[in-house]
C-alpha cells in the first residue's frame, strides 16, 4: 500500500492539473460539486489564524488561506485570531478550492464553510491581515480597509500592535 505522504503528493499533482479552470479567485458563492480543482472535508486542526488540516479522501493534508496572513504565535490578537479561523471552520464541511502550493508544501485555498468564504470573512472581522504580497487582486484590501475603518479585531488594538505579520517575521530574522 503506497504510503500517506505518496497518496498525498499524488492527490496533489492531480488536483494542480485539474487548475486550469477552477472558480475566479474570491468567487462570491461556494463552489458547486464537480467543479475542477476543488477539495471537500472535515476539518482536523486548526494551526493559526491562516492555517489548517482537513482530511481529504481519508488523507489529512494541510491548507493555508490565500491572500490572506493572521497574527504569529508571538503578536498580539494570535489567539484570538486563531480562535476565530476556528470557529468558521467549526464542524463544518470544507470546501477548498486550490490556488497554489506555498514552499512548505501546504495547498493555498480560497475556503468555505457552511456557505461564508472563510478568508474574506477573517479580513472583515480583523482576524486577518489582507496579505497583497501574493494576492491576484485586490477584493481584500476594501474588506481590510471597512474592517480598519470600523475598528474591528486587530484594528482596534494600539497602532504599535497591529504589525503585520510578514514586517514582523522579517524583522525576527535579522
Amino acid at each position: 500500500m503506497p504510503s500517506i505522504a505518496f497518496r498525498r503528493t499524488l492527490l496533489v499533482l492531480a488536483l494542480c492539473f485539474s487548475a486550469a479552470t477552477t472558480l475566479p479567485v474570491h468567487a462570491k458563492q461556494p463552489p458547486r460539486p464537480g467543479d475542477e480543482g476543488v477539495f471537500y472535508g472535515p476539518l482536523i486542526s486548526v494551526a493559526d489564524g491562516d492555517s489548517f488540516r482537513a482530511r481529504i479522501q481519508g488523507v489529512g493534508m494541510e491548507f493555508r488561506l490565500y491572500a490572506i496572513d493572521a497574527p504569529e504565535r508571538d503578536q498580539a490578537y494570535a489567539k484570538q485570531s486563531r480562535e476565530a479561523l476556528q470557529s468558521l471552520l467549526g464542524k463544518h464541511e470544507l470546501v477548498m478550492v486550490f490556488i497554489d502550493m506555498d514552499r512548505y508544501g501546504r495547498v493555498i485555498a480560497d475556503v468555505w464553510a457552511n456557505g461564508v468564504h472563510v478568508n474574506r470573512e477573517l479580513v472583515a472581522r480583523g482576524a486577518a491581515h489582507f496579505y497583497p504580497e501574493y494576492a491576484r487582486d485586490n477584493t481584500l484590501y476594501e474588506v481590510e480597509q471597512e474592517a480598519r475603518d470600523a475598528k474591528r479585531g486587530l484594528w482596534s488594538l494600539p497602532l504599535a500592535q497591529r504589525e503585520p505579520p510578514w514586517v514582523w517575521r522579517e524583522r525576527k530574522r535579522k
